[in-house]
C-alpha cells in the first residue's frame, strides 16, 4: 500500500457495457433501464482491438504511475472470462478476455495494472469473487489469471477498499 500513497497519480479506468450507450457504470440503476433490456448491450459491446494498449500508452506519456480497470461492475457483466457466469465478454459479442489485453497492455507499458470490482452482480451470484480478503472483499485470484496478485505494485480493489499484491488473501 506504500507505494500506491506514494505513487498518487494513475489511470482508473470504469468501462462495460454501459459504454454502448454512451453512459456511465451505473446507467442501468440510475436511468431506470430494465435488467433484460440491459442485458442485451452485451450482444453490442464490441470493443476496438487494442483500446487497453492505447490507454496505457497514454498513462505513460502522461506520468502516470499506475492504472486500475473495473473488471465488473454492479450490473454484473464481467469483462474477464470466468467460470461463474456466462454474462462475460469472452461468451458474448465481444469474444475476448479483456482484462488479460489490459493487464497485458499495462505490463507492456511499465505500467502497474490493478483490478477492481464490484462484490456484487444483479442477482448477488453472477461473477461474484469467492476469495476473501481480509473481510471485507471477495476476489476470485483463481478467474483473473494474468494478474493473479503476484506482480509487486499491483492493486486489487473493491468498493472502496485498495489490497496492494502480496498482502495476504486468506
Amino acid at each position: 500500500m506504500q507505494w500506491w500513497h506514494a505513487a498518487k497519480f494513475g489511470m482508473f479506468v470504469h468501462w462495460g457495457l454501459y459504454s454502448v450507450i454512451g453512459q456511465h457504470e451505473w446507467a442501468m440503476e440510475k436511468e431506470g433501464i430494465p435488467i433484460p433490456q440491459y442485458q442485451l448491450l452485451a450482444k453490442h459491446f464490441t470493443p476496438k482491438p487494442n483500446a487497453a494498449r492505447d490507454w496505457a500508452k497514454l498513462a505513460r506519456r502522461a506520468g502516470q504511475k499506475y492504472m486500475v480497470m473495473t473488471t465488473k461492475h454492479h450490473e454484473g457483466f464481467c469483462l474477464f472470462d470466468t467460470k461463474l457466469t456466462d454474462y462475460c465478454a469472452p461468451r458474448q459479442a465481444c469474444g475476448r478476455d479483456l482484462v488479460k489485453e489490459y493487464v497485458e497492455a499495462a505490463r507492456a507499458e511499465g505500467q502497474p495494472g490493478g483490478v477492481a470490482e464490484a462484490a456484487r452482480g444483479l442477482d448477488d451470484q453472477q461473477g461474484t469473487a469467492v476469495v476473501q480478503i481480509g473481510d471485507q472483499q471477495r476476489f476470485d485470484v483463481e478467474q483473473r489469471g494474468p494478474l493473479g496478485g503476484e506482480a509487486e505494485g499491483e492493486v486489487v480493489a473493491g468498493d472502496g477498499e485498495q489490497f496492494a499484491a502480496g498482502q495476504s488473501i486468506a
